[in-house]
């Protein structure tokens, strides 16, 4: 915790500065190279060597955040709602005092400054202390102090608030500990130990802790880094061993660290390379062409280190030569096409260009092969089955592909009549009747010279299977009706022949629009009819097997037999109720032809005819009629009508 000792101490450090600081702008001190990381990750890596971030003293610094790269993404820190825009971050060590109080004054800034003060990297609510809001106003000095563990590290952030920029100079620092370079973090020296005369040598190395200065020697060349590594050109050196040295320095230890390593300038040597060609070509090396045969102290430009010239040996791949190749297709298939041309089954081609496993064309001979697929066949051990049992039948392929080829993979899928599949070897079971379809694919090898093809060819050929149904063929349904009321409306229908369809079925009824209907039974339903009119009703049967045909009768329906303005002229029946024939008297009709309907009490038209008044009279053969009750109806080709009703005897 902050003491009322050290919070005394760090006000009055502050005002005395304030004071000075608004009397001098206050120096920096060029001596400190310290750049600041964009992030916290880069800073604590310079901790390590890597890097200008880690400062052993910060008083004088100065600092530009125009020089910060602004964050594609800023992050939250501090409190809620602040967050990274610009960030510049600093890493150090604290002294043994126990306490970090910095002063910072700050000027042509274009906004308000925000800072944070971390021991870790990666949780930045995670704050030694902080402050983000409100944010410090701009152009005004301002005091970082907290308490600190000795020999700790630490991360300082500065940022300006909304992407703002500041010039901050730090004028002075407590708490921060002057700290040497320390040892190196490994001893080991990468790059190119052995170089050629006219190389260039590339060299880096884990570095010294705390430092963030190297200076390089080679031969009297003096260059100097950030990181630890460097490039430096032989140009030219003699022949032997040189001494390659850095010294590693920051900004409180001018003398640093130092480490060499021994780098050997040799000579260029010779060496053997062979390179191959196809028959009648040149092989290309290094820019050039060249025939097959030897070539020595030919200069080398490769990207080998220190080679001066090579013997070079060109030689040609072999080939197959007095080869015939078997190339075989799928059964059903006629010709092979190969590079745009089509070649027979059982011809022999000659001169047919292949290309060998190291790229090379070469003339052969071809030879096109078809499969024969011809033995293979489903068979089963019952050809049919009940629509519905525990009975099962076995369905299996039978026979080979005979080929020129090895037979590689062969794949088998069965499917039902609705594509499901039902297995993928080379049989099932099946439990009810049906088409079964089987997809064969067979991969066959072919040869691996082919240009442009692969070496496997792919068969496919597709089976099919009838289970035959052992229960009857599904028959049409028959429609009667059976209890009546149309006083009320209601109407009942059925299926007469439900006897012939096996156990299981459903019968599905297509009811007329906006009519109420109720299922009492498997194939029987009421229908509520109040407007009289002429409706369609439909069904069909539906059981595990299959469907019948849909069958549909019209209903005619009549709720009474008022007259209107559109009736005819009256037309009167001479007999009722009626025996065998149903007589009309149409003297009251002038010449107007008129259909003519006898409908029963269920809607259902027993009949349908077209006459005229020519006759004067109308009969009609009514002998098949059930004993019962009809409706009559003439309507004219305007829509008039005359209707009424009859008794059958």
């Amino acid at each position: 915790m902050t003491t009322f000792k050290n919070l005394t101490k760090s006000l009055l450090a502050f005002f005395i500065s304030f004071t000075i600081i608004n009397d001098t702008s206050g120096q920096c001190n060029p001596e400190l190279n310290v750049i600041p990381a964009n992030d916290c990750f880069t800073a604590a890596q310079a901790v390590f060597g890597n890097g200008n971030a880690f400062a052993c003293d910060l008083v004088g610094l100065c600092l530009n955040s125009d020089d910060a790269l602004p964050l594609p993404n800023p992050i939250p820190f501090c409190a809620a709602n602040s967050v990274l825009n610009n960030p510049m971050w600093i890493s150090f060590v604290a002294d043994d005092s126990g306490f970090i109080d910095l002063i910072i004054t700050n000027n042509v800034c274009t906004g308000g400054t925000q800072w944070a003060l971390y021991d870790q990297c990666g949780n930045y609510f995670n704050t030694i202390a902080c402050q983000s809001f409100p944010v410090i106003p701009p152009n005004t000095p301002f005091n970082i102090y907290a308490e600190v563990v000795p020999g700790n590290l630490y991360y300082l952030v500065i940022d300006g608030a909304n992407g703002a920029t500041c010039n901050y100079i730090f004028q002075s620092a407590t708490g921060v500990a002057n700290v040497s370079v320390g040892a190196p973090l490994d001893s080991v020296l990468s790059g190119d130990l052995t170089v050629c005369p006219e190389q260039t040598g590339h060299y880096n190395f884990a570095g010294f802790q705390f430092a963030n200065n190297y200076t390089w020697t080679f031969d009297g060349i003096i260059k100097t880094s950030d990181l630890p590594e460097i490039n430096f050109s032989m140009g030219g050196r003699p022949l032997g061993t040189y001494q390659l040295c850095v010294t590693a320095t920051n900004s409180c230890d001018e003398i640093g660290q130092s480490m060499c390593w021994d780098i050997e300038v040799v000579d260029g040597n010779h060496i053997e390379e062979s390179v191959y060609t196809c028959p009648g070509d040149s092989a290309l090396y290094q820019g050039h062409l060249y025939a097959p045969g030897i070539y020595d102290s030919l200069p080398y430009s490769g990207p080998l280190i220190c080679v001066s010239s090579v013997t070079l040996t060109v030689a040609e791949r072999s080939v197959p030569i007095d080869i015939i190749y078997d190339v075989v297709i799928c059964d059903g298939q006629q010709f092979f096409n190969y590079q745009g041309v089509n070649y027979m089954v059982d011809s022999l081609y000659e001169d047919v260009i292949f290309e060998s496993n190291n790229r090379c064309p070469f003339p052969a001979g071809l030879i096109v092969s078809k499969n024969d697929a011809a033995t293979l066949e489903i068979l089963a051990d019952r050809n049919s089955l009940p629509c519905i049992s525990d009975d099962k039948a076995t369905l299996s392929l039978e026979g080979n592909i005979i080929s020129a080829h090895d037979l590689l993979d062969e794949t088998y899928v069965w499917r039902d009549e609705s594509g499901n599949i039902l297995g993928t070897l080379r049989s099932i079971e099946v439990g009810k009747p049906g088409i079964y379809t089987l997809l064969v694919t067979s991969t066959f090898s072919n040869p691996k010279e082919l240009i442009g093809l692969t070496d496997k060819i792919i068969c496919t050929r597709d089976f099919s299977f009838i289970i035959e149904n052992e229960d009857a063929p599904m028959v049409a349904p028959i429609i009667k009706s059976s209890v009546i009321n149309p006083q009320l409306g209601k109407y009942m229908y059925e299926v007469e022949n439900i006897g012939d369809y096996p156990l299981g079925t459903e019968f599905i009824w297509a009811i007329p629009p906006g009519v109420n209907f109720t299922d009492i039974d498997t194939g029987i339903i009421t229908l509520d009819i109040v407007n009289e009119g002429t409706y369609t009703l439909c069904v069909q049967a539906f059981y595990p097997c299959g469907a019948s045909e849909e069958v549909c009768i019209e209903l005619m329906i009549q709720t009474g037999m008022n007259t209107s303005k559109n009736q005819l002229p009256e037309i009167k029946i001479l007999t009722n109720p009626v025996g065998d024939f149903l007589s009309f008297n149409m003297s009251k009709v002038k010449n107007i032809p008129l259909n003519l309907h006898l409908i029963d009490l269920q809607g259902i038209i027993k009949y349908e005819g077209r006459h005229t008044n020519m006759e004067r009279m109308v009969n009609v053969d009514v002998k098949s009629f059930t004993p019962g009750i009809y409706f009559y109806e003439f309507i004219s080709k305007d829509g008039l009508r005359s209707t009424g009703k009859f008794i059958k005897l």
